[in-house]
């Protein structure tokens, strides 16, 4: 199984780490910076987004400013691939008037949590069941999948998907708040 990971960010590298077990990761950023970390850390690295063309899944994990740019470069070539978007707020309706009605698209929500293999994943596909299965047997490696109605994306983003961080920064904000009262930072 490959994977192509179009962008390694925060969330594109989480999928990274989660998917190296179980398929050949290859990466594709358009900085060089995040090219070389990639390759440091053991990942093939593709010199252009056409190179992961044949992929069994293309991970779309991009800033949502940079999406379409990237789906006009693939709208010609993609073909078999299934195409996983992590972008927040890009409709499926909206990948579809880009790469064609046949593409094969999943558009998931996930949160950081992925990179412990502890994700909470939203997705929503109108693929049939077999293009499914596919998608849960490897992407269930990254956490749980819950499949939801599209019309719920942006709340599921909202509560699952950036919840976590500002939970995680209030803890962060007790413990500082323990340092400045005596304690050590472990305790």
């Amino acid at each position: 199984m490959q994977v192509g990971i179009i962008g390694f960010g925060n969330m594109g590298s989480a999928f990274a780490h989660c998917l190296k077990d179980s398929s050949n990761v290859v990466i594709y950023d358009k900085e060089e910076s995040k090219k070389q970390k990639a390759l440091e850390l053991g990942f093939g690295v593709a010199k252009s987004v056409d190179f992961l063309l044949g992929s069994d899944f293309l991970l779309l994990a991009v800033k949502p400013k940079d999406a379409e740019e990237v789906l006009n470069q693939l709208k010609s070539n993609i073909e078999k691939e299934i195409l996983v978007s992590i972008v927040a707020g890009l409709s499926l309706e909206k990948m579809k008037s880009i790469l064609g009605e046949k593409a094969k698209i999943i558009r998931t929500m996930p949160n950081i949590n992925v990179k412990v293999q502890k994700g909470c994943i939203a997705f929503v596909t109108d693929l049939e069941k077999e293009y499914r299965e596919k998608f849960i047997n490897l992407f269930s490696s990254c956490g749980k999948l819950y499949p939801i109605e599209e019309r719920l994306m942006d709340s599921f983003t909202a509560l699952a998907g950036s919840g976590p961080a500002f939970v995680f920064k209030f803890i962060s904000g007790l413990a500082m708040a323990g340092v400045m009262e005596g304690f050590d930072y472990k305790t």
